[in-house]
């Protein structure tokens, strides 16, 4: 760049005539934002990480218009004084110091990203100091096992937080990739918590949270998280992978609305496909907003949130700036591969595009289901195996082999359990996750929920039929659950007086207040069936989902 600015005022000294304008404009316009802005990553990855991205924030957002600036007003300043040959030989010298300035940081850079590295995760001398300092660690009061197990099943927000500063105090890195498998859903305060952790791993979170994002395996949450901490531990590392990373998401999405497309073709009276049909109707826009959120995190797209509801309930005109700084943050050609997804186009339109890029995928029911028990996501691949048994029950013993040898997650193997013994004893007593999910969705108060805030709760709902004239809801002191009925009919009795209630109905939101008293007692009226959920995982579903709360204000005032 330098070396072009020199050229230009080189003939602006001996022609200022409308060739030397020209290559200024090609100069200014062309080389200044193809070449040297990649030159300016470049420099960035050279500077120290302790303060480099509050360093950067001050040469983009303060250096960079100061000196636009300044030049400006020196040229306005100057122009009485200073003849147009005067100010060429002003650009020329100030263009043979920034060549010399260029001269001078080449030879520093490369010893500045060495260093840098040294003091990476690549620096093995920390990880021998981080085995003398967990040499000294006193006794823990919770193990690894324990530790996992917080984030296994639904524990309570201060038990998670409990056991995140114990892992923290025992400093042990080699179980960060099996907790990450298990974050499912966290609240905002747990999520915060989990990046402190990581982060304060340092180089060494590093490998595992390029596995995680690398992975689909892993949780969405999960890969989120990994992302962010990513940022903080190793930037340069996050902005190397993100043009690969985005790459495998969109690759992921057209598989994914691929088989979506096969099963919505297949025969509605096939309830086993249920739990597959729903998996596939979110996981495409999940990525997408995975792969959003990767932009926003290496700052290519600020404001990602907003994006995605401009996107999916904005104006017109909110959605054409939303897909323009898009457009901008990836580039045209990856933004070509979005712009399907992004447009909210059928399935149809969406699988056009991607043939017309030379995508493949197969149209075969049986071939879909069978491929998607190898999945990586759990819930697509349990879906999958209870699809499969179904469909093609004289290949259930391979099917089930496939399954456990292709994917070691708890919630596969547990569903593989489930299934293999409700095929053995023709019993139904345990639900799978999937077909816990698929039941709570037949109640109209989880219709907007999302399949990640579904799934966060699924291990705790208790799925319960019920007689006529059982009593659902007693008088006195809260039992600690709410109630979701789908079906039957109910009577609230109060004061001696009945009241019928409308089916689907909650129960006990009250419950959500502390030091509530129940003074209502819900009767059945006709046999029926429905859910029940511990309150304060409803009250941990509303921090990690805050439109759940708006949901539970309507039933509230329809209760009332």
């Amino acid at each position: 760049q330098p070396v072009a600015f020199l050229i230009v005022f080189g003939l602006l000294l001996l022609d200022g005539g409308m060739v030397a304008a020209l290559a200024g404009f090609v100069v200014l316009q062309g080389l200044m934002t193809s070449i040297d802005y990649n030159n300016q990553n470049l420099l960035f990855n050279a500077l120290p990480e302790r303060g480099k991205q509050e360093t950067r924030t001050v040469i983009e957002g303060i250096c960079e218009p100061m000196a636009t600036a300044t030049a400006g007003v020196f040229l306005l300043l100057a122009q009485q004084g200073i003849s147009a040959d005067g100010l060429s030989m002003v650009g020329f010298v100030m263009a043979i110091a920034c060549l010399a300035l260029a001269v001078i940081l080449r030879l520093d850079f490369a010893a500045a990203v060495v260093a840098n590295i040294r003091r990476g995760w690549l620096d093995f001398s920390a990880t021998t100091l981080a085995v003398r300092n967990e040499d000294k660690a006193s006794v823990p009061t919770m193990n690894l096992e324990e530790i996992l197990a917080a984030f296994s099943n639904r524990a309570s927000t201060d038990t998670r937080l409990q056991a995140l500063a114990e892992l923290k105090r025992i400093n042990d890195s080699s179980v960060l990739l099996e907790l990450m498998q298990r974050v499912v859903a966290v609240t905002p305060q747990e999520r915060r918590a989990l990046e402190t952790v990581l982060v304060g791993f340092g180089p060494r979170a590093v490998p595992a949270a390029v596995k995680v994002l690398r992975e689909p395996r892993f949780p969405l949450a999960a890969r989120s998280v990994a992302a962010r901490v990513l940022r903080q531990v190793s930037l340069p590392h996050l902005e190397e992978m993100l043009p690969s990373l985005l790459e495998l998401l969109i690759e992921r999405m057209y598989l994914l609305t691929a088989r979506r497309h096969v099963l919505n073709l297949a025969d509605n009276e096939l309830p086993h496909l249920d739990g597959l049909r729903m998996v596939y109707r979110e996981l495409p826009s999940m990525t997408l907003e995975l792969a959003l959120e990767l932009m926003s995190v290496t700052g290519l797209l600020p404001g990602y949130e907003s994006i995605i509801d401009a996107l999916h309930s904005g104006t017109g005109k909110e959605r054409g700036f939303a897909l323009e700084s898009i457009e901008q943050a990836c580039g045209r050609k990856l933004f070509q591969r979005l712009r399907p997804f992004l447009e909210g186009h059928d399935d149809e339109t969406i699988l056009a595009a991607g043939r017309g890029r030379e995508h493949s995928w197969d149209d075969d029911l049986v071939e879909v289901v069978e491929l998607s028990i190898g999945a990586a996501f759990p819930l697509e691949a349990s879906a999958a195996l209870e699809a499969a048994i179904e469909l093609n029950p004289d290949q259930t013993t391979r099917y089930f082999r496939d399954s456990l040898t292709g994917n070691k997650h708890p919630v596969v193997r547990e569903a593989a359990r489930i299934l293999l013994k409700r095929r053995k004893t023709g019993e139904v007593t345990d639900l799978t996750r999937v077909e816990r999910i698929v039941a709570v969705t037949k109640h109209a108060f989880f219709k907007s929920w999302g399949l990640r805030s579904l799934e966060f709760v699924a291990d705790d709902l208790e799925m319960m039929p019920f007689e006529e004239g059982a009593v659902l809801v007693a008088t006195g002191k809260p039992s600690g659950r709410v109630g979701f009925v789908t079906s039957g009919r109910l009577v609230a009795r109060q004061e001696g007086r009945d009241t019928e209630l409308a089916v689907p109905a909650v129960l006990g939101i009250c419950q959500l207040e502390l030091h509530h008293e129940l003074r209502t007692q819900v009767v059945a009226a006709a046999a029926g069936e429905m859910v029940w959920m511990p309150a304060a995982l409803l009250r941990s579903a509303v921090l990690t989902r805050p439109r759940t709360g708006l949901d539970l204000l309507r039933w509230s005032l329809a209760e009332q």
